[in-house]
C-alpha cells in the first residue's frame, strides 16, 4: 500500500496515476490535518512526499529549518512503523553552474534561494529520519497536462509577441515528463537505494525547444532573431572582432528575444 501526499496538486496527482497501475494508493492533499494523516500511516509501507514546499515562483529566503509539512510527515511514518519515504526533490539543487550533463556524482553547487532549500530539506530528512528507509529523487524539469509554472508563463510570453531566453535558448535544460516522475517513485519505494538521492530524467533539449514546441501547439508562428548585445558595465576589447567583450563581474547571459510574427 502507497500513501501519496499531495493529492489534487500537478506532481502528486500524476504521481497517484502512475502509482495505481501496480499497487493501492490512498491519496491526501497537503492540508491534511494529523488525525487523518497518522490513521492514514497505519495501513502504508511506503510515503511518497510530493507536496510542493517551496514554489520557485516567488521570492524565497534561505533557512535551514524544514517545511512543516515534511516534519508532520517524517513524524507520523515514524510512529505508524512506516518502511519508507520516497520525497520527490528537484536536480535545481545541484545549481546552474554545471556545463556537463548532471549524474549523482556532480557537484551539489545552489546559488538561489530555492536551490538552498531543497537542498537543506534533504539534509534534514536524511538526519531526521534514521529509522525509516529515506530515498529522494532529484527530477529535472517536471512537464506535463496541469503544470502551472513553466508552461503558463511561456504561454503568456508568447502571447504577448517576445520570449527571452537565457544564452540564445541554446543553453541545454534537462526535462522530464510527470508521469515518468510517478513511474520513477514507483521504482525507488521498490528498490531505490536508502539514504541516496537519484537523479531522474527523461531528455535533454535547449530552451528553444519549448518555445518553438508551443508555437506550434498554439499555431504562433515564431522568428528566431539572434542580437549579441553588450551588458551594461562591460568594456569593448580591441581585437579582431569587435564583439569580444570583458567585464569586471562575472559573465552575463546573452539573450535572444522570440518575436511571434502577425
Amino acid at each position: 500500500m502507497h500513501l501519496v501526499i499531495g493529492a489534487g496538486e500537478f506532481l502528486g496527482d500524476h504521481v497517484s496515476r502512475a502509482l495505481a497501475v501496480e499497487a493501492p494508493v490512498i491519496e491526501l492533499r497537503a492540508d491534511v490535518d494529523d488525525e487523518t494523516l497518522a490513521d492514514a500511516m497505519k495501513s502504508v509501507e511506503v510515503v511518497h512526499s510530493c507536496a510542493q514546499t517551496w514554489s520557485p515562483a516567488y521570492r524565497l529566503k534561505n533557512r535551514k529549518e524544514p517545511p512543516e509539512l515534511l516534519r508532520r510527515i517524517v513524524e507520523a511514518a515514524r510512529h505508524a512503523g512506516v518502511r519508507r519515504i520516497v520525497h520527490v526533490s528537484t536536480a535545481d539543487v545541484y545549481g546552474p553552474d554545471h556545463v556537463a550533463k548532471i549524474t549523482e556524482k556532480s557537484k551539489l553547487k545552489p546559488t538561489h534561494a530555492y536551490e538552498h532549500l531543497k537542498l537543506n530539506e534533504e539534509t534534514w530528512l536524511f538526519e531526521a529520519a534514521p529509522g525509516l528507509e529515506a530515498v529522494v529523487l532529484r527530477p529535472g524539469r517536471i512537464f506535463g497536462l496541469g503544470e502551472d509554472w513553466m508552461l503558463p508563463n511561456l504561454m503568456r510570453a508568447i502571447a504577448r509577441g517576445r520570449v527571452w531566453l537565457p544564452g540564445g535558448g541554446r543553453v541545454m535544460q534537462t526535462f522530464i515528463a510527470a508521469e515518468d516522475v510517478g513511474r520513477a517513485c514507483l521504482a525507488a519505494a521498490d528498490r531505490g537505494r536508502t539514504g541516496s538521492a537519484t537523479c531522474s530524467s527523461r531528455a535533454r533539449a535547449p530552451r528553444a525547444s519549448g518555445p518553438r514546441s508551443s508555437a506550434c501547439l498554439t499555431n504562433s508562428p515564431m522568428c528566431e532573431r539572434w542580437r549579441p548585445r553588450r551588458p551594461r558595465g562591460v568594456a569593448r576589447t580591441s581585437g579582431p572582432t569587435s564583439s569580444q567583450w570583458t567585464s569586471w563581474a562575472r559573465p552575463t547571459w546573452s539573450m535572444t528575444p522570440y518575436r511571434a510574427e502577425s
